[in-house]
């Protein structure tokens, strides 16, 4: 009979298993150039990179990579327990991927024709 720390063990194994797997049938591409990525959450302009688990001004979703492809899983990576869909409904709501964030993101800003642009703190010049 298996003692239940060893079968917590095992479950954590599997989880590290699948989330690296994940992590390398899916990978993003970051080739180089000057323009920002756009955070797969909010789509603004905030990353130097995607899937380097850069985390977003904007929304504090940190970036590992996950897309459309997957946004209903819940990889529970350094998102915990959020889905990309989830942090994206939650954006909507809250104005961060999850409530404990709302207040280190950056304020909520579009421009006037209705495109997301990068938003950057201001300066204390």
């Amino acid at each position: 009979m298996n003692s239940p720390a060893s079968e917590q063990l095992a479950r954590r194994i599997s989880w590290f298993e699948n989330y690296t797997d994940a992590l390398s049938n899916h990978p993003t591409t970051s080739e180089s150039r000057e323009e920002p990525y756009r955070c797969p959450c909010r789509r603004y302009k905030t990353l130097a990179e995607r899937g380097a688990f850069e985390i977003c001004p904007v929304c504090s979703w940190e970036d590992d990579g996950q897309d459309d492809h997957d946004a209903d899983t819940i990889r529970g990576g350094p998102n915990g327990a959020s889905s990309l869909t989830q942090a994206r409904a939650n954006y909507k709501t809250l104005g961060a991927m999850e409530q404990r964030f709302v207040e280190s993101v950056l304020p909520r800003y579009v421009t006037s024709n209705s495109t997301q642009e990068t938003r950057r703190r201001p300066s204390n010049k």
